[in-house]
This record gives structure tokens, C-alpha cells and sequence, in this order.
């Protein structure tokens, strides 16, 4: 957080996934959030994750499954 504050560019890389869905790192985010400290991010396929990414909430209990088929049959089954 020092870094942050001192107004320096910080990136947060994971290896396991999308930053903060497989990883504690939204607890740097909250407490960006807290600070006053901008938070951005690289958007990927799915704009819910990278908006629960920015959120700063907790992701351990984010589900995501999947896309609705695009054939209204498909659908509504």
C-alpha cells in the first residue's frame, strides 16, 4: 500500500486464473477503495467478472455459469 499511496503504478498479476477470482487479491482492491486509491483493470470475456474484479467485494462466493445458449429452444429448456 505504500507504493499506492505514493501515487506509483502497481500491477497485480496472478498465475492461476483472473486476478482475484482465483486468488485473496480483492482485499488489496477493498482497500484501494478504502483509500481513495484508483482501481483499473484488463477487462476479459465476461463483463460481470471484470466488474466483481473492480468491485472490491469478496469473490470467493461469485458463481458464474456460463452463457445463455443463443436459440430461444435452447433457452427455455
Amino acid at each position: 500500500m505504500k507504493a499506492l499511496k505514493a501515487g506509483k503504478n502497481v500491477g497485480l498479476v496472478s498465475d492461476a486464473g483472473t486476478p482475484l477470482i482465483s486468488d485473496p487479491g480483492y482485499k488489496l482492491v477493498r482497500q484501494c477503495h478504502i483509500e481513495n486509491i484508483e482501481v483499473d483493470g484488463m477487462p476479459g470475456p465476461a463483463a460481470c467478472v471484470h466488474a466483481l474484479v473492480l468491485s472490491g467485494l469478496p469473490t470467493n462466493e461469485f458463481h458464474f455459469c456460463g452463457f445463455l445458449p443463443p436459440k430461444e429452444k435452447e433457452k427455455k429448456r
